[in-house]
């Protein structure tokens, strides 16, 4: 939600920002699946690419790609449909054309790269009977997919 606070109305761009510092965002998802159609929902899980401690980053990766743990959230948000289908997506370059701290992109500064993977399926998950670890490894797999498209 603080990542949003310029853009006046969000909706706009047909975006609903959610508030994960509320306790809230659970229900908020739930929502946003109801309503959607073609129940399509796209996913930034936002984990961070690097970490100075090694401990932190999930492995399995290619060499030289470093990316954090992810948090169980994204395993909670795909077990709210059965048998969801992932399309993982890395976006390279962005940092380049919208910088931390900035305001106004630089479109000239470079060109970004989209790289789709294949898609794959889930199993038929559900976020009340899997226990943590479980989320985690749900997590995992989605953000190693999304890893090995660098």
């Amino acid at each position: 939600m603080r990542n949003f606070k310029l853009l006046l109305n969000f909706r706009i761009f047909r975006g609903i920002a959610i508030d994960r510092t509320s306790g809230k965002s659970f229900g908020v998802i739930r929502e946003v699946h109801r309503v959607l159609p073609n129940n399509v929902l796209l996913i930034f899980p936002e984990t961070g690419r690097t970490s100075s401690d090694p401990t932190s980053r999930l492995s399995g990766l290619p060499k030289g790609v470093q990316m954090r743990i992810p948090s169980t959230g994204i395993a909670k948000i795909v077990s709210t449909k059965p048998d969801p289908t992932i399309l993982p997506i890395h976006i390279q370059g962005t940092e380049q054309v919208l910088s931390r701290g900035q305001w106004l992109p630089k479109f000239w500064k470079g060109p970004i790269r989209i790289t789709i993977g294949n898609p794959y399926r889930l199993e038929q998950l559900s976020a009340q009977s899997m226990n943590k670890e479980e989320k985690q490894a749900v997590a995992d797999e989605i953000m190693t997919r999304v890893g090995m498209l660098f």
